[in-house]
This record gives C-alpha cells, structure tokens and sequence, in this order.
C-alpha cells in the first residue's frame, strides 16, 4: 500500500476545482469529498443516476400545469415517495452516509447528503434548492418553503426550524435560514467524516480529512493543531513542528505563543532522542 502523502488527501484537486465552479456544482463537491471514503468514485454513474431522478422530476412537473408549478411537490414524491430517500437514523456515523455514490445506491444517508441529492435533482429538473445549515441538523429550502430531506421531505415551518436549532443547544437566528455556500457544505461534509474517524480512532483516515478541510483554508489554526496532534500519533514529528510553527506565526496571544513554544520544543527533544 503507498504512503499516505500529506497536503494530498484523496478528492483535493476535485474539490477545489469543483469550489472554483460558477454557478456551484454541489454534485461535484459531494463526489469529491466521498473520494475520503472510497478513492475509486464512479462519476459517471453518480451523474447518470441524478440525470435519470431529475428528468423524472421535471416530467412529473409538467404534469402539474407546467414548470414552477408544485416544485417541492414533484421533487419529495419522486426521491422520497418512490425512491424512497431517508434519513439513515441507526448508522448516522457510517462513512457511506457521507457519499454520494453511495447514498443514491441506499437511499439512506446523512441530512447534508441528502439534501445535496434534492439540490442537485431539482437543478436538472429546473428548480433551484438551496442548502440550509442549522446548527445540528441540515435541511433546503425551495422558494419560500423550508423542508427536511432527512425526514423524507417534511415541511418545516419557522418554528419548526427553531426547535431544531434549540435542540442543538443554540439561540435561534433569522440568519439561520440562510442559503449557505459551497465551500461551507463542503467544509460540513469533510467535518462529518472527520468527526466519525477521530471517535474510531483512525487516525491517517482523519488526516485525509483534516488535510482536506486545509486544502480549503490552509491557515485555520484549529485545524493545523489537530492535524499536528494526529502527526504526532503517526511519528511524524517532524511534519508537527512545521504545522505548530505555522500556528505560532498566526497567533497574537501571549500565552498562546508560549504554550505552542513548549509544544514545538518538546517535539524536538522527541526527534532528538530518535537520532
């Protein structure tokens, strides 16, 4: 098996490419980030699965007198419906939840997957989903009606939408129910998986992760920590050091800077006593 190459996580040349994409592609984003879970994605069949839900999709509008017309209607009786697309509320930290690929297979998957699907459908079939990230749960809106792709795409109202920002411990906000952008779904999305390799400790695996989410912002000073502490885990100390030094150029806190000093020296006593 080759060596894990740091600073080249499967899916960065995808994802940052698919980020550059104007108007946004979120499909291409979500097949670039399931490159964490399995290196060998098969595009074409992912698009060809979506062409085939949103031509659906928009026949099943123009049988509702013409496009623009029952949008979220059509788009809900076709993926949750007949295909029957859910939430996956027994697996919600298995990796597949996070890919698309294999999320159009299942038919189960995550909110923020799930949501990326009836965005990505409904643009094939002329309507324009946005992705709507509440603390704690992901849901879209279509026009003015927000709806929950998780929950087989049940309709939420504003309160609706505060309650589930409040069972998340969060104060709600009118700018929660924002449209978010690209970049911030995909952070999300690589943050999910992140998140489910760090609690089973596989620790290259969240690597990838957290490489992938600095290939997006290459100076976010949390995530060059952790990613030092996963090195440190590897051995690879000397790759550490040059995150920690990283840090230490971008903070301004006094205690900060003599904490990460401690840290930088420590690590080089280690590389020290391997010589």
């Amino acid at each position: 098996m080759k060596p894990y190459a740091l600073g080249q996580p499967p899916g960065r040349a995808q994802l940052l490419d698919a980020l550059a994409h104007t108007p946004a592609r979120l499909d291409l984003v979500a097949l670039a980030v399931a490159r964490l879970v399995d290196a060998h994605v098969d595009d074409a069949a992912a698009f060809e699965a979506l062409d085939a839900l949103g031509a659906r999709v928009e026949h099943r509008l123009s049988a509702r007198s013409g496009p623009g017309r029952g949008g979220l209607d059509a788009l809900v009786s076709v993926l949750a419906g007949d295909e029957g697309f859910a939430g996956d509320a027994q697996r919600t930290s298995d990796p597949a939840n996070s890919s698309l690929p294999q999320v159009l297979t299942r038919r189960r998957g995550l909110p923020i997957t799930l949501s990326v699907i009836y965005a990505e459908v409904g643009r094939r079939a002329g309507l324009t989903v946005d992705g709507i990230g509440l603390p704690g749960h992901f849901i879209a809106r279509l026009d003015d009606e927000y709806f929950d792709p998780f929950g087989g795409g049940r309709r939420l109202s504003v309160d609706d939408c505060r309650r589930l920002v409040e069972r998340a411990q969060a104060t709600f906000s009118p700018r929660h129910l924002e449209p978010v952008p690209a970049t911030a779904i995909a952070w999300r999305m690589v943050n999910n998986l992140k998140g489910v390799w760090l609690q089973r400790a596989e620790t290259e695996r969240a690597l990838q992760a957290v490489d992938l989410l600095l290939a997006m912002h290459p100076n976010h000073p949390a995530e060059l920590r952790l990613r030092a502490s996963l090195l440190v885990d590897l051995g690879a100390f000397g790759a550490a050091i040059a995150d920690l030094e990283r840090c230490r150029t971008l903070s301004t806190d006094r205690d900060d800077l003599l904490g990460l000093a401690r840290a930088i020296e420590a690590l080089r006593v280690k590389v020290g006593q391997l010589h």
